[in-house]
This record gives structure tokens, C-alpha cells and sequence, in this order.
């Protein structure tokens, strides 16, 4: 059976790829709407073939201009990832030796090539120091920017979360039907490989849950350009982020991830004058006829001021 299903992936990566030719009545590169979910399929944790078998059944099939079967599988199911990978891993290649399955693959290529850095990290943070929702963070002052990339080079992976001056900077997330079936499993993947730490999708989407509240704070990160929706319910993408980290074990190592962002955020927040800015937006100026009551009562108080105090100083007063 193993070996079937190891026949079956290599002829539609092949169909997909455009490179072999196919019959007329062959069903699955004639319905574009199969694609798809088979695809999706593909991608559930329990549906893994060992990358070995597939590869060994690949290479006896092969001439000697085919590309590896890593990269075959790249090319088709790149696309399907939320966050674009880096470019670095399209030109220098993948170690087919070191892929467990295409769920790992997926997981690979979704970092840089050169070793995770660091640099969002801090050991001396509490592990679980939590941050306010986007609409909380938004009322002290954050601002909230995509990460721009170019179409020739782009370096920005999911750990690219900054944060500084006020501004965080975070890389664009498409959400379509297809991407909790692969956040999930790629997360349920990092929770079952003991020899995997840390688990950075689940520390991502772990910030990304403190980040997302309701479909309010999914509406502001979609107005930045940070969130691409194409599911068209706000409701919906708030409620794939609150799920998904549910049952879900971070290692020490995993919760340092961000650490640093979350600290400068919740520093900044706390500073006196950030807060009375939340303060005043949030009890004065929550609403658009809030402000502008506000506002205009303040102008009103303004004038009476004046007038009292022209009242005072009138001369034609100083004599009664």
C-alpha cells in the first residue's frame, strides 16, 4: 500500500509540475478543483510517507535531467503556505537526506537558510510574559506595519517579527480555506517530533493569539496589509488563531522566540504617559461621536473661558 501511495505522489508532483505529459480523460490535472484538496491532503500529518521510499521510487524513474524529488515537491506545494518562503531557499537547494516527509519540507523551507539567529530572543524574560491584543496595543501608541518585501529577493520568514519606536513590523499572513489545515499540521508535527526544539510555528502562532482577540483586531492587521483574507469573514480568521495553540505545549526554548518583541511592547505600555494616551482614547475617544463630543466640549469650555475673562477685563465693568 505503501509503495502505491509512494506511485501516486511522485505521477501527480509530476502532473502538477507541467513536465509529463497526460491523457485527455486523465481526471486530475483535467479538474482544477482537485488539485486542490488532494493537495491539502497531502499535507495531514497522517497521511506521511516516509520522504525515502518516495524519493528511492522517484530516482528509479527519473532521467538524468529530472530535478530531485525535494525539489519537485517544493516547487508544488510552496505556494500553499501562508507566509511566503524565503527565496533563499529556492536557489540553494534542499538535502533530500535530511527530509523526514512533505510536511517537513514544508517545515524547512519555511525558514532561512542560514541558522535561526537569536535576535528576537531573551533568556532573563519571564517564559510566559503576556501582551494586549492588537486594539489594547493600538490605544498605548503601537503601531502595526507589514513587512515589505521585493519580488526578486525576499529574506522575511515568520521569525521576522519586530518591534521599535512604537511601530511593530510583522510579515504578511494569507489566510485562505486551506490555511489552518496547514498551521495545524504543521504545528502537530513540531508537538510530536521530540527531537525538534524549538518549535517555532507553534511560538509564532502562540504570539500571534495574544496578538488576535476578535475579528476587530483581525480587521485592523487586514487594514495594514499584515493579514490577506480570503476567506471574507474577519469572525472566521480571528477564531483559526484563537484555536489553533489550544493543547499546545511550548517548550522553554520555544517561548524565548519573540520574547524580545514582547518585552519592548509591554515596556512600552507601561511607560506613564503611553498609558494616560490609552487612557484618554479609550474613556474620551473610543468612538467617532466620542471624540468629537469630546472635542467640542472642549472648545465649548474654551469660550466660556474667554468670554469670562474679556467679560473682566471690559472697561465699561470697571466702573459698576
Amino acid at each position: 500500500m505503501m509503495l502505491l501511495d509512494g506511485c501516486f505522489v511522485i505521477e501527480f508532483l509530476r502532473r502538477l509540475s507541467g513536465k509529463v505529459l497526460y491523457d485527455n480523460d486523465d481526471p486530475i490535472p483535467n479538474m482544477d478543483w482537485m488539485r486542490y484538496p488532494i493537495r491539502c491532503d497531502m499535507m495531514l500529518l497522517e497521511n506521511q510517507l516516509p520522504c525515502f521510499v518516495v524519493s528511492k521510487l522517484y530516482d528509479m524513474t527519473k532521467n538524468d535531467l529530472d530535478e530531485p524529488f525535494a525539489e519537485l515537491a517544493r516547487s508544488s506545494f510552496s505556494m500553499m503556505l501562508p507566509i511566503s518562503p524565503p527565496t533563499s531557499r529556492y536557489s540553494s537547494g534542499i538535502d533530500g537526506q535530511k527530509v523526514k516527509h512533505l510536511l517537513h519540507l514544508m517545515h524547512m523551507i519555511s525558514y532561512p537558510l542560514s541558522e535561526v539567529t537569536r535576535s528576537n530572543t531573551n533568556s532573563d524574560e519571564p517564559a510566559y510574559d503576556q501582551m494586549g491584543s492588537v486594539l489594547e496595543l493600538q490605544e498605548a501608541g503601537v503601531k502595526f506595519k507589514m513587512i515589505v518585501t521585493s519580488r526578486v529577493s525576499n529574506d522575511v520568514s515568520l521569525l521576522d517579527v519586530k518591534f521599535y519606536n512604537g511601530l511593530m513590523e510583522i510579515p504578511c499572513i494569507e489566510v485562505s480555506d486551506s490555511a489552518e489545515t496547514i498551521f495545524r499540521n504543521l504545528i502537530a508535527f513540531e508537538q510530536h517530533s521530540l527531537d525538534m526544539d524549538p518549535k517555532l510555528f507553534s511560538a509564532f502562532h502562540w504570539f500571534m493569539d495574544q496578538l488576535i482577540s476578535s475579528e476587530n483586531d483581525v480587521k485592523l492587521l487586514r487594514s495594514r496589509g499584515i493579514i490577506k483574507n480570503l476567506l471574507g469573514d474577519d469572525k472566521a480568521v480571528s477564531d483559526i488563531f484563537n484555536k489553533l495553540c489550544e493543547r499546545v505545549i511550548l517548550t522553554t526554548q520555544s517561548l524565548l522566540y519573540f520574547s524580545q518583541v514582547r518585552q519592548k511592547v509591554n515596556i512600552h505600555c507601561e511607560t506613564p504617559w503611553n498609558q494616560m494616551k490609552a487612557k484618554l482614547k479609550h474613556d474620551y475617544f473610543n468612538t467617532p461621536w466620542a471624540g468629537v463630543s469630546t472635542i467640542a466640549a472642549i472648545v465649548l469650555l474654551i469660550l466660556t473661558f474667554l468670554q469670562t475673562f474679556a467679560a473682566l477685563k471690559s472697561p465699561s465693568t470697571w466702573f459698576k
